[in-house]
């Protein structure tokens, strides 16, 4: 049996619009986002659209070269529960998921979502073959509650209108849904607004944008991001576009740490040689914010086995690049400032790297923090010692918020 079936056999059926869509987002390891891409087109486009799933458009991300980004739709919640699992079980899937999950450090972040109002859906055009032409540029805004018809009214003129005055282009809305039937989807609430445009460099939403947004009650400025197609899309570049993105980092990222904590700490003994022994550890943290949002610090108490010490993490916001640096110094050393690790939050996740050097040798540093909106977020070090391919954890602090201080 051919991996893929004839050409014949694949073209996909007229279909209805597509009122579900999935806008899967995957992190890869370095140079493997061609990789993936060939095996992608050669293998997944055809075998996918022969089950009725539209595979709407394959794009890179402008801004990280190991960001392969990709949407498809389904008429209904139906039709996906249907395509989904004849995809996944089929032969194609069975025969290249070893090669395509190779490329892939992460491949869990998925919106679905539906259209904000009737006539919104995505229209199921056939696909181009020519090659890609402009960009397809996206706003994901992240809301605190619910969005009602008042908000959604708002959002459909002022920030559309304010992408169409930008170029050609037109800027329809999403809202994500929250389906038990789709394990990866992130639990959130946001609202998009999309533009594919054939101007290059790609036009930018202006401060209207951001002024509504902040005008309105969302929680964050908006960033936008830049996606360029890896093939023809199947939508013109003047067709209503309906999908979504990332909420970028904001100086509220970590009011979620203010207050006191007490810390279980979980330490690799040895790192980068292969070590599997644990020490475990208890400690103390009091976190406070500075410079009117702008920063903020904790003091640490770590209570080793050989006798406790001080530690303090130092944070400050860059709003210039919506990204957070972070120190850490060690009482033992208190001289001695390692290179900050930078970064920010992506759908509640917050990810900070920096190069450094262990035992003479060069380093990539990652910090993780996970479960922020739980009363036990989690922290997580993991070094990597060639270029970020692969990870080892070193360091793990479970964090337990305390009613009083101690």
């Amino acid at each position: 049996m051919p991996a893929t079936p004839p050409t014949a056999d694949t073209t996909a059926p007229a279909a209805p619009d597509c009122r579900v869509v999935e806008l899967r987002q995957y992190t890869l390891h370095p140079g493997q986002r061609d990789t993936l891409i060939e095996l992608f087109d050669r293998e997944f486009v055809d075998s996918q659209e022969a089950l009725g799933i539209r595979v709407l458009g394959q794009f890179r991300d402008l801004d990280d070269a190991d960001r392969f980004v990709w949407l498809r739709g389904f008429a209904d919640m139906a039709a996906r529960g249907d395509a989904l699992p004849a995809f996944y079980g089929g032969p194609v899937w069975a025969e290249h998921r070893s090669a395509a999950n190779a490329t892939m450090v992460d491949s869990d972040d998925v919106l679905l979502l539906r259209p904000a109002e009737d006539g919104a859906a995505l229209p199921a055009q056939a696909r181009g073959d020519g090659p890609a032409q402009g960009l397809l540029r996206a706003l994901v805004l992240h809301l605190k509650g619910p969005a009602d018809d008042e908000l959604l009214a708002l959002c459909r003129g002022a920030v559309c209108n304010e992408a169409r005055m930008q170029g050609p282009g037109t800027s329809p809305s999403l809202r994500p849904t929250t389906l038990p039937t789709c394990r990866c989807a992130r639990a959130s609430r946001c609202w998009s607004a999309w533009r594919c445009s054939t101007t290059s460099p790609p036009v930018r939403l202006g401060r209207a944008t951001w002024t509504l947004a902040c005008s309105t009650g969302w929680p964050a400025r908006p960033r936008p991001c830049v996606w360029r197609p890896r093939r023809a899309p199947p939508f013109a570049p003047d067709t209503h576009l309906n999908t979504a993105m990332t909420i970028p980092s904001t100086p509220q990222d970590f009011d979620f740490f203010i207050g006191h904590w007490k810390v279980s700490h979980r330490r690799l003994k040895e790192r980068l040689l292969g070590c599997e022994d644990w020490e475990s550890f208890e400690g103390r943290c009091r976190m406070w914010p500075l410079m009117n949002g702008l920063g903020n610090i904790d003091d640490n108490v770590l209570e080793l086995p050989t006798g406790p010490y001080r530690a303090v993490s130092m944070r400050t916001f860059d709003p210039a690049t919506c990204q957070w640096a972070i120190w850490w110094v060690d009482g033992r050393n208190p001289h001695r400032l390692d290179p900050p690790v930078v970064g920010g939050f992506a759908n509640g996740v917050g990810e900070f790297q920096c190069d450094d050097e262990l035992r003479g040798q060069p380093v990539r540093v990652r910090y993780r923090w996970t479960d922020t909106a739980t009363p036990t977020p989690r922290w997580q070090q993991a070094f990597s010692a060639d270029g970020g391919q692969t990870w080892e954890t070193n360091w793990v602090m479970d964090f337990e918020r305390l009613p009083q201080p101690i």
